[in-house]
């Protein structure tokens, strides 16, 4: 007999239309009222456990707390979200997603002496490719999600295996539809009515409680199902359980297999405020590099290494991570308190590299010898791969040295020159200070150190004149027609080039009401240009756009290997969304979008859709490789690209009838910044290359001094540079070291061996392959991604 389990559950939103405090009272609340249904219903089970809210409830109320624990122990608590809690799974990286886990489940196993093997993930906007892999890694099992629903994602049954890299899968379900509506107002009718008469097909999980701002499941909800219980049970059986009792009753089932992505269709939550997905990013890497310090500054100088500040740092940021504040669906004044969050966790990992960082440099034997006209420069490398590309440098004179403003050069610890370039130093003190760029090598997970010193020569320094156009190398920008063209070797490659352009759009927050933009690109205009840097390292186009009350300044840098793109936008729009439009040659184009610990090969589509840190448009002969530090979304034409900088529509409005005029906020306005760098040529490793762009090398200025460390090294090896590691760290319960690494190859499988402090490994990546390494005495072995054997 069919068997339809009946989860109770509240569909908790800590941050919405609301702000934290006041969701915290109304869950404790629901608490209250989800353990006094368990008193009145002997078989009542109910199921929530996102370890950020019951955090909370520890440290607000213990009693409740305690009551809490007593239920999970009996079975009648049901510990059904082993992530942090329920997070968008597009805009953060990867290795979020990982932490996700690993905290979520290390709370629950703390507090409640066992994990969850359920992500309960209903409301998230779309659902990545790789999300079964870094599941299965952290001791999931199953997932259950609602969104996307049947009209944006057909599916033959609401249950089925979902595959994921390295043919790592999961077990999921998709809540509602065939399942019956969850948290609906009409419960009888539209979800026991509608499971009750139709007793073929699978067993069901149907969710039954109060959805968004709190509330337990009723007692009218409860007493309904015992009626449907006697009433129906020559054709069903309904039964309260738990989520984990519903997926072990399928195992062994022969279900359909799915394996890719399962996107919505929504504009809205990937190109919502664009702020607090580039802080998010600059979080993610703030942690991952303070970890990777504090590992190099115990090995080097025996630094205490900062597990309980690392610990809470990322939690901020997981918190952070939840669907509808990045997704950007929350009003305006809950950002308030994500950018206080966000900065927490910045300023805490900033203090734990810098302070790192600055141990280590007291303790490198400085190249400089001549007190009165060298500087030393350290560069460090936080990453895990080598870098060899263009940095950027500023050292103070005045006070130090005499006032200064002519050239300078720079000296590796061999004694080589390497040549460098004088560009404008960010203050406005002739004299004061230098700036200056320059392309060197730095070892993976290292630094290396250099001179810099006084010519006596002129600077060089050009003041900025008006052009139609900028050469630097084998590249060549031209702006004559009033749109920017691309050459390369004196070939044309497009026509338009990174060129801005504006698009109407009247949807709700999240394009509920409307799923495509459908007003035509306006252009807009150029109304200057003008090189503003020029010499032998990079020439830098600065181009004046304008639109309606809206202006945006476009640099177009080019360097010998790469070009970059920086945007500044002061946007006083209403109702718009602002892109960059990236053509090609054809209309036979490819498109490969990154996704968190993955890449997705996707056609061209009137939808809009996510994006990591980096996105390929490819033809048969040529291709662009673009890595990006602020957009999350874009639109594939089959012939362009158009990459969202911005979205201009009000908070927090979801629109159930025409809106009244009112002074409403709109998300969007004020100044928005970003930076894109494009290959012509394809990179060995994407990935990598977007990690070096957004994560570039450190700076430190340092006098000349002695020291017990070499002057350049580095500490971390592979051997195959197709191979990408992510993560540095020590276990959360020892002193062991943990590496993550991860083989970005949708195709072929890479071998490679991993050294860390003269410990190796070799390992074997299939496709799309995770792997977390975990030190022993030997070296390292490989181990889950809750760092267990």
């Amino acid at each position: 007999m069919k068997d339809i389990f009946m989860i109770g559950n509240t569909h908790y939103d800590p941050v919405w239309l609301w702000r934290w405090d006041e969701a915290l009272s109304s869950i404790t609340a629901t608490f209250h009222s989800a353990l006094q249904r368990m008193e009145e219903t002997p078989d009542f089970c109910y199921s929530f456990s996102a370890p950020a809210v019951l955090e909370q409830i520890e440290k607000t109320n213990p009693a409740l707390f305690c009551e809490i624990k007593q239920r999970v122990a009996e079975g009648r608590w049901d510990l059904a979200e082993g992530w942090w809690l329920q997070a968008d799974t597009n805009a953060a990286s990867g290795e979020s997603y990982v932490r996700q886990g690993l905290y979520g489940q290390r709370y629950l196993l703390q507090k409640f002496c066992k994990m969850s093997r359920a992500a309960f993930n209903i409301d998230s906007f779309g659902h990545c490719s790789n999300l079964p892999q870094i599941l299965s890694g952290c001791g999931i099992e199953f997932y259950c999600f609602w969104r996307p629903n049947q009209a944006q994602y057909e599916l033959d049954a609401p249950l089925f295996v979902w595959e994921g890299g390295a043919g790592k899968s999961v077990l999921a379900y998709r809540v509602g539809g065939d399942g019956g509506e969850i948290f609906t107002e009409h419960f009888e009718e539209d979800t026991l009515k509608k499971v009750a008469e139709n007793p073929d097909g699978q067993d069901l999980l149907v969710v039954f409680g109060v959805t968004d701002h709190g509330g337990a499941p009723t007692k009218e909800a409860i007493s309904k199902i015992e009626q449907y219980r006697v009433t129906y049970q020559d054709k069903v059986q309904f039964r309260f359980g738990t989520v984990e009792d519903y997926f072990d009753r399928q195992k062994g089932k022969d279900l359909g297999r799915i394996k890719g992505e399962i996107q919505v269709t929504f504009i809205g939550p990937y190109s919502n405020f664009t702020e607090i997905k580039k802080n998010n990013r600059l979080a993610e890497y703030g942690a991952l590099n303070a970890e990777k310090a504090s590992v190099l500054a115990e090995k080097l100088v025996g630094m205490e290494y900062p597990a309980e500040k690392l610990r809470k740092s990322w939690q901020d940021i997981l918190f952070n991570q939840f669907h509808d504040i990045l997704g950007g669906a929350c009003i305006e004044d809950a950002y308030f308190d994500a950018r206080n969050l966000h900065g927490r966790s910045l300023q805490t990992t900033n203090e734990i590299v810098t302070f790192a960082l600055q141990a280590m440099t007291n303790n490198i034997k400085m190249p400089g010898k001549n007190p009165d006209n060298e500087w030393n420069l350290v560069v460090w490398n936080l990453n895990c791969a080598a870098f060899c590309g263009a940095i950027e440098a500023e050292v103070q004179w005045a006070w130090e040295f005499p006032w200064y403003e002519g050239g300078i050069e720079l000296i590796d610890e061999l004694g080589e020159k390497i040549p460098c370039q004088i560009i404008r130093e960010k203050s406005v003190v002739p004299g004061f200070r230098s700036r200056f760029a320059f392309t060197a090598e730095i070892p993976a997970l290292g630094y290396r150190s250099f001179i810099v010193k006084k010519t006596n020569k002129p600077c060089g320094h050009i003041k900025p004149k008006s052009v139609i156009g900028a050469e630097h190398g084998r590249f060549r920008v031209d702006v004559s027609s009033g749109a920017p063209a691309l050459y390369e070797n004196g070939q044309l490659l497009t026509e338009c080039f990174l060129r801005p352009y504006a698009i109407e759009d009247q949807c709700d927050t999240w394009g509920f009401n409307k799923t495509v933009y459908e007003d035509k690109k306006q252009y807009l205009t150029l109304e200057s240009a003008e090189i503003t840097e020029d010499g032998l390292c990079l020439t830098k186009l600065k181009t004046t756009w304008r639109f309606g009350h809206s202006v945006a300044e476009v640099y177009y840098t080019l360097y010998n290997e790469h070009i970059d793109c920086d945007y500044r936008v002061l946007w006083q729009e209403k109702g718009f969304a602002l892109k960059l439009e990236l053509q090609g040659r054809n209309n036979h184009l490819r498109c490969f979008a990154s996704s968190p610990y993955g890449c997705e090969a996707r056609p061209a589509s009137e939808f809009e859709k996510p994006v990591g840190e980096h996105i390929s448009l490819i033809s048969e002969n040529s291709g662009f490789y673009v890595a990006m530090d602020s957009i999350f979304a874009y639109h594939f034409s089959g012939s362009s690209i158009g990459l969202t900088l911005l979205r201009n529509c009000i908070f927090g409005d979801l629109r159930t009838r025409e809106l009244e005029k009112a002074d409403y906020c709109y998300m969007g306005q004020g100044e928005t910044k970003g930076r894109l760098r494009v290959f012509t040529q394809r990179p060995q490793n994407l990935a990598a290359e977007a990690t070096a762009f957004n994560n570039p090398p450190r700076v430190l200025l340092e006098a000349n001094h002695a020291g017990t460390l070499k002057s350049c090294d580095g500490f971390f090896n592979c051997d195959n540079d197709a191979l990408y590691t992510t993560v540095v760290k020590k276990q959360e319960d020892n002193d062991k070291l943990v590496v993550r690494s991860f083989n970005p190859d949708k195709d072929a499988p890479q071998s490679g061996t991993v050294t860390l402090f003269g410990k190796s490994i070799s390992v074997s990546l299939l496709p799309e392959e995770i792997k977390t390494l975990t030190e022993n005495s030997e070296g390292f072995h490989e181990s889950n991604m809750l760092e267990e054997d």
